[in-house]
């Protein structure tokens, strides 16, 4: 069903003679409220499940009232222009162990 609604947008947004670049797109956790497959070796009480549901509805009630993009959940990031309040990371330290591009190279 996906894979038919992306194909259908594809279709309607490509332009012949401009160069594309080939992408991916992970959708992940996608299931019908109520419908979870429980992980086997973590216990979720129901409570918790529907706590999470009132938690995404408070939080998608109140972007619809204040503006989108008023409260988000941290995993989203955040952009540099519209929050000014975010720490400033000029003298912040190489990431030996977990980016290619800060490892030392030696000539």
């Amino acid at each position: 069903m996906l894979a038919t609604y992306a194909e259908r947008g594809l279709r309607r947004l490509y332009r012949r003679g401009f160069r594309y670049k080939k992408a991916g797109v992970m959708l992940l956790e996608l299931m019908q409220p109520g419908l979870s497959q429980p992980d086997l070796f973590t216990a979720t009480p129901a409570s918790d499940s529907a706590r999470s549901v009132r938690l995404m509805d408070t939080l998608d009630a109140t972007n619809r009232r204040m503006g989108r993009g008023t409260v988000f959940i941290d995993g989203q990031g955040v952009r540099q222009t519209a929050r000014p309040w975010l720490l400033r990371r000029a003298m912040q330290s190489p990431r030996y162990t977990t980016c290619w591009k800060d490892l030392a190279q030696v000539t």
